[in-house]
């Protein structure tokens, strides 16, 4: 077609996101953030969709309070953020996590609130 060009997908493309998250590196974390903070020296991941924020930003005041951002649940993940799924229940992350919970690893599930209080307690 004449004058035909690819549209963008809409901002609120779910599918976008999860792409810019995915390709977004990690940022570092803080060495002069409070040693005393909630999430300083902690491996943090999130899942699923935060309503005050996206993933990027997340990581970024993650790493600002000296916690490790980390966009999946691995062995050394200490906090998973458990925040709004896709309405289909517990996201992969949230079951990985309590898997490793069941073996006896210690790692927090909290909720968006929960991260957010300790993103201000940090700040």
């Amino acid at each position: 077609a004449v004058g035909a060009r690819a549209v963008p997908p809409p901002a609120d493309d779910r599918f976008a996101r999860w792409r810019e998250a995915g390709q977004a590196p990690l940022p570092e974390a803080n060495p002069h953030a409070d040693p005393a903070g909630p999430l300083y020296g902690r491996v943090v991941c999130i899942s699923g969709e935060l309503e005050a924020m996206g993933k990027p930003a997340a990581w970024e005041r993650v790493a600002e309070a000296g916690g490790h951002p980390a966009k999946n649940v691995t062995k050394k993940t200490g906090v998973l953020v458990a925040a709004r799924g896709d309405g289909a229940g517990k996201t992969a992350k949230h079951r990985r996590a309590e898997a490793y919970r069941a073996r006896g690893q210690r790692i927090e599930i909290i909720t968006e609130a929960d991260f957010l209080a300790r993103l201000a307690v940090s700040g």
